[in-house]
């Protein structure tokens, strides 16, 4: 009798008060340090790092030791992945917002804002959905159609029945989302961690290129690059600097870094050998992506996030080079070399640069492949190119590791190039967990 009327109505505490303004809904997918990370072990199974005895024995998490090895059990018991609980926990404020949206109210002058929220949780759901398709369901092509892809959470119920779609659905449900995106975001981003019409171009012609549709891939890295293409010069920066890449610098598209596992920031997570002889003495590259360790062991420093953490987001370096590609294998090699040597000439010695000049489609493919491999390096782009890549026979590698004496290797098409699904999930859900 002594509390008042309203008193059934207020919020125990402020943690569970729901948005319902525009600015509270902004500001759940302003959340940086949810809405901005990716997942980071894509780097860890690809071919462009090695590790030794010590640098393997330094490992703690059972994902990181048993991952490096192509192991079937990567988890020994561990129940949670955050590769897996962060991308559904940005899906989940996505949903929570495209929800409450439906219940704002709001005047004229706020449709445009109300619409740009609305493209906002559309990409980072897609975003999401991407890069989980990418570790835990197998690669797109026309014979997984039907295969298990993710569960498509498109609710924020936490009630709501969890299943599997296909591999089909899920690609649709990350191409329809960022199509209805592009039609509501603003041309440019006011800051590099929110998307754009832009950034919803790269993440499609990134999504097609993973599907091996070059022609629609094509399509929307031009489209990006018409609204953005800066290039940094990497003669403007300091090569010898800890970190030569400023944050938000003008090439990131949308910035996102990865997940912290240990192996990425070890100073005994070294660049295969084979990959650091592939770039020329007056690359770039060499200097303002490694360090020198002696001994002929170099490991990683140009991560474009500017800081300790790898880059995990969109950048023009990418989409110059999903442009190439899809020329060339589209036929047109003259565009392919206009990309391609753009994007070169950037990363070049003053004065040394001497351009592309290929005109056989078969072996200009081979050059951009490469490329891709030597510019996208420390990112999981190399992980899902591998998945794709090793569908065609001109391009399939055998991937070998030797530790303590004993080698490990993974082949095209092997299943343990998807990841299980964590425990937990399968535990709660009763999902079909994935073969390996």
């Amino acid at each position: 009798m002594s509390c008042g009327e309203d008193f059934l109505d207020r919020k125990p505490n402020k943690s569970i008060v729901v948005p319902t303004t525009l600015d509270e809904l902004q500001a759940l997918l302003d959340n940086s340090r949810v809405m901005n990370v990716a997942p980071g072990i894509g780097v860890l199974g690809a071919d462009n790092i090695f590790m030794e005895e010590d640098g393997w024995e330094g490992l703690i998490n059972p994902l990181e030791r048993n991952g490096y090895l192509w192991a079937r059990d990567v988890f020994e018991g561990q129940q949670s992945c955050s590769d897996w609980t962060v991308p559904y926990e940005q899906i989940f404020y996505a949903n929570a917002v495209l929800e409450q949206l439906e219940n704002v109210n709001v005047s004229t002058a706020e449709e445009v804002r109300w619409q740009q929220i609305r493209g906002r949780a559309l990409f980072y759901r897609a975003f999401a959905f991407y890069e989980l398709a990418q570790l835990f369901c197998a690669p797109y092509h026309p014979d997984a159609f039907n295969g298990p892809g993710i569960p498509l959470r498109l609710t924020a119920d936490i009630n709501a029945p969890i299943t599997r779609a296909t591999i089909q659905e899920t690609y649709d449900r990350i191409v329809q989302d960022l199509e209805d995106a592009v039609k509501l975001l603003p041309v440019l981003p006011e800051v590099k961690t929110r998307p754009a019409q832009g950034t919803a171009h790269a993440l499609l012609a990134r999504v097609f290129l993973a599907m091996e549709d070059y022609e629609r891939a094509e399509h929307h890295a031009g489209k990006a690059l018409e609204i953005n293409a800066t290039l940094v010069d990497y003669n403007t920066l300091n090569a010898e600097a800890a970190r030569p890449f400023t944050t938000f610098h003008d090439e990131v598209v949308f910035h996102s870094s990865m997940v912290t596992y240990r192996y990425l920031n070890s100073a005994l997570t070294y660049i295969v050998p084979d990959l650091m002889a592939s770039y020329d003495t007056d690359d770039l590259r060499r200097l303002v992506f490694f360090q020198d360790r002696g001994n002929g062991r170099y490991t990683f420093k140009g991560s474009y996030t500017g800081n300790l953490t790898k880059f995990g987001g969109i950048s023009n370096n990418e989409v110059y080079l999903i442009r190439a590609e899809c020329r060339v294998r589209n036929g047109d090699v003259e565009g392919a070399l206009e990309y391609l040597n753009a994007l070169l000439e950037k990363r070049w010695l003053t004065g040394t640069f001497i351009p592309v000049a290929e005109d056989d489609p078969e072996v200009l493919l081979e050059i951009v492949l490469l490329e891709r491999r030597k510019e996208l390096v420390y990112r999981s782009l190399r992980w899902t190119d591998l998945r794709r890549l090793n569908r065609d026979v001109r391009f399939a590698t055998t991937l070998t590791r030797t530790l303590d004496a004993t080698e490990y290797s993974i082949g095209p098409g092997d299943p343990r190039y998807v990841y299980p699904i964590p425990f937990q999930e399968i535990s709660l859900s009763g999902i079909a967990q994935n073969e390996r």
